[in-house]
C-alpha cells in the first residue's frame, strides 16, 4: 500500500528510547493525547481528546504489528486507516518515519503529529518524500537529519529550483534537493567559491594588487590579477597555501 502520507525526522537518541517514546502510555499522553495504549498485537485503545461542551471526544484503534524497536503499526479511527512507525537506527541516533494510509480528508493522524511536535514546514525531497521541520530550518540541518555524510559533501542547496547558501533559513513549504560534487551544478558554485578564496588570499599577501574578474569556466576557474611585480612559481605556491 503506497503511503497517502510520509514524514521522516531523525532524533539523537537511540532507537529504544524513540521506541519507549511511542509505545508507553504514559509517554505518549504527554507528546500527543490520553490513551490506554499497550503494545500487544490486536490491543484495542482509545486516544481520548479534551471533552467539548460536556461530549467525549475519542479515537478508536487497533494494534496490527509490534515489532520492538523497529515497526509499529495500528489503525487509526477504522480498519481502512494505517498509522506506521518505523524506526531505524543511524549514525548519532534514530530515523523515525511515519506513514499514515487510508485516512479521509487532511486532517490524518501526521498532520495532528506535525502539529504537536511545533513543526510548521513540510520539505519536499527530490525522491517525492516530505519531512516535517520548523520553520527556520537550514538545507544544512535538513542535509544532516538524512544523513550526516550528505551533509559533510553538501555543497549548495536548490531550493524551489533556486541555487541557495546552505546556511539559508526556511520558513515556508518548498522543494528543497542537496547538491555534492557529483551535481554539475554545484561545480559552479563550488569553482566560484575558489575563485574567491584565491582573489582573498591574493589581497592578504599584496594588498597592493588590482583585482579584475575570476569567473568558473567549464573545467575550472580563473581570475585576472594587476600587480606591478609578476607573480612567481614561489608567490602562487605560498598564496594557494593560504587559500586553501
Amino acid at each position: 500500500m503506497k503511503p497517502e502520507l510520509a514524514f521522516e525526522t531523525v532524533y539523537a537518541d537511540p532507537p529504544q528510547d524513540v521506541w519507549r517514546a511511542l509505545t508507553d502510555p504514559a509517554a505518549l499522553a504527554d507528546w500527543l493525547m490520553d490513551n490506554d495504549f499497550l503494545p500487544r498485537r490486536g490491543h484495542r485503545f482509545h486516544f481520548r481528546l479534551k471533552p467539548v461542551f460536556g461530549f467525549e471526544r475519542k479515537i478508536a484503534c487497533q494494534v496490527l504489528e509490534v515489532d520492538e524497536p523497529r515497526l509499529l503499526s495500528f489503525t487509526w479511527g477504522g480498519p481502512g486507516s494505517v498509522v506506521t512507525f518505523r524506526l531505524e537506527a543511524v549514525e548519532g541516533g534514530t530515523r523515525l518515519r511515519l506513514e499514515h494510509t487510508g485516512f479521509s480528508g487532511a486532517r490524518g493522524f501526521a498532520s495532528g503529529w506535525i502539529l504537536s511536535h511545533g513543526m510548521s514546514i513540510v520539505i519536499t525531497l527530490p525522491d517525492g518524500s516530505q519531512k516535517p521541520f520548523e520553520s527556520g530550518a537550514r538545507p544544512i540541518d535538513i542535509a544532516q537529519s538524512i544523513s550526516p555524510r550528505l551533509a559533510d559533501a553538501a555543497i549548495v542547496a536548490k531550493l524551489n529550483g533556486e541555487l541557495v547558501d546552505l546556511t539559508r533559513p526556511i520558513d515556508k513549504d518548498a522543494n528543497l534537493q542537496i547538491l555534492t560534487a557529483r551535481d554539475p551544478e554545484s561545480l559552479v558554485v563550488y569553482r566560484h567559491s575558489t575563485a574567491h578564496l584565491l582573489a582573498a588570499a591574493v589581497l592578504e599577501l599584496y594588498p597592493e594588487t588590482k583585482l579584475g574578474i575570476g569567473p568558473p569556466i567549464e573545467n575550472g576557474f580563473y581570475y585576472d590579477f594587476d600587480r606591478a611585480t609578476p607573480v612567481t612559481p614561489e608567490d602562487l605556491e605560498v598564496t594557494l597555501d593560504l587559500a586553501f
